[in-house]
């Protein structure tokens, strides 16, 4: 391949077309109230519950459950255990929030469904118990690398997980190659668990930034996509309004929004932002934020365009004297 092909190639990868049209990416973080994370040896298909190691059962236990978003991750030599499967459960709670609710558990493999079925309150979970851990203090940093899903997650993606995983795996913090996030355009994608937070093009040294939570976070503006806990696009970009201003102390507080109120035609909210942190000190802010138009994408490795994304602005935004 020539190096005008390869130029060629790069400009047709939907992840440099997004980066090249300028589009933010706040805003697309997927809102969900749990979240289901199930260890699947690769390969994966491009749809991942088709993968022929995809426990059978679990399509049907989650066409029950919409309120459920399913992530897989691909056991790893670190942290996996020959003839068992991880199983974990993040859930978002009421009211004002830092991190995630987790519950994890290693099982035989062969139990992995009725795990499943139990964690997601089906019954049958006495013996739970036996396979829980209790990793609280524990990090996720799991990266999209789902390369029959999209390119980009496996050619972008690839080099931002081993630099993670060289550099972070240890008792406190894991690194895992995830499935497909949504939002390929925008890889790398990187979950930041329990905290619940999504992060997009975040190169290995922008990846480190994150992990280290080091360094001005002013720098990794058009890199957050937003936090889960949030399900209003508006709201995410109120949230990491009030993250750069706070810092990286904003992850150590508890925070909750609200929408307030909606324009007549759908465009534009009015959110509040409260939180609270460990001091017991209070932040209140209010934003008004506006859809101000659509960016196009492209199919990889295409000249195909394929659907707008809306984009976001900030029109407003103030702190709130309590």
């Amino acid at each position: 391949m020539t190096t005008q092909e390869a130029t060629g190639v790069r400009g047709r990868m939907c992840a440099v077309f997004s980066e090249a049209k300028g589009e933010d990416p706040c805003g697309s973080a997927p809102a969900w109230d749990h979240c289901l994370i199930i260890e699947v040896p690769t390969p994966w298909e491009h749809e991942v519950m088709d993968t022929p190691a995809f426990p059978a059962g679990v399509a049907d236990l989650l066409e029950q459950r919409p309120d459920v978003r399913l992530q897989v991750i691909q056991p790893d030599d670190t942290y996996s255990v020959e003839g068992h499967s991880r199983v974990m459960l993040f859930s978002r709670h009421d009211g004002p929030i830092r991190n995630m609710a987790r519950k994890e558990y290693l099982v035989p493999s062969e139990r992995l469904l009725s795990t499943v079925s139990a964690v997601l309150g089906n019954g049958g979970g006495e013996e739970l118990a036996e396979w829980e851990q209790h990793n609280n203090g524990v990090r996720d940093l799991m990266v999209c690398t789902h390369g029959s899903r999209d390119i980009c997650c496996a050619s972008i993606g690839q080099p931002t997980y081993m630099e993670l995983h060289a550099r972070y795996s240890n008792s406190h913090t894991r690194v895992w190659r995830l499935s497909h996030t949504g939002g390929h355009r925008l890889a790398p994608n990187v979950i930041d668990m329990p905290s619940g937070r999504y992060w997009a093009r975040l190169t290995p040294s922008r990846a480190n930034q994150v992990a280290d939570h080091s360094g001005d976070i002013a720098d990794l503006y058009d890199s957050y996509r937003g936090w889960s806990a949030i399900a209003s696009p508006a709201a995410q970009m109120a949230e990491r309004e009030a993250f750069m201003r706070e810092g990286w102390d904003w992850i150590d507080r508890r925070v909750e929004s609200e929408v307030t109120e909606t324009s007549d035609d759908g465009m534009e909210e009015r959110v509040a932002i409260r939180s609270l942190g460990p001091d017991g000190v209070v932040s209140s802010y209010v934003a008004t934020v506006r859809q101000s138009g659509m960016v196009q994408s492209i199919e990889c490795l295409s000249d195909t365009l394929a659907k707008d994304y809306p984009q976001y602005e900030l029109v407003s935004f103030e702190a709130v004297a309590l």
